[in-house]
């Protein structure tokens, strides 16, 4: 896995995707609001923060004044993406990788490799690149891709 830095990663999840997305910190539920273009302020953001913080892949045309972004506020999401999580520590579950080796092996065997993987501290986040963000153009489309989103997940 290549190594690099926070505002390349978002270059290439994110590409020349217009709208908003949500950073949010786990220990005490803040979440923040950034511009996508503003990749700079975004990974200054992330990494001044000393707790878990996590962000929503998911893009929103709107910005709220407060709260994370839900489902039904995401109108483009630059790709699909998957959380594995590594046997041990905080992760008790029986069928997780034993080691990032293992889980990276796992990852490049699927039929399709990610675009990205990202070493989460715990495990791996894997991101399937679009060639460009869905926009979703109703609700119906929306659910489409949270089905597809899902059934890719499941598939994993």
């Amino acid at each position: 896995m290549k190594e690099i830095d926070t505002i390349t990663f978002l270059d290439e999840l994110y590409g020349d995707a217009a709208g908003y997305l949500t950073l949010w910190t786990k220990q005490d539920y803040k979440t923040a609001w950034f511009d996508v273009s503003d990749r700079e302020l975004i990974a200054d953001t992330a990494q001044s923060v000393e707790t878990d913080i996590y962000f929503g892949v998911g893009i929103s045309t709107k910005r709220k004044t407060s709260g994370r972004l839900m489902v039904e506020d995401v109108t483009a999401i630059p790709a699909l993406w998957m959380d594995i999580d590594i046997a041990g520590g905080e992760h008790k579950q029986a069928s997780l990788p034993e080691s990032m080796d293992a889980a990276m092996e796992f990852m490049n065997s699927l039929p399709a490799a990610p675009s990205i993987m990202v070493d989460s501290g715990h495990g791996l986040h894997a991101y399937w690149v679009l060639r460009e963000p869905w926009e979703f153009e109703s609700g119906a489309e929306r659910q489409q891709a949270a089905g597809m989103l899902k059934g890719w997940q499941q598939f994993i």
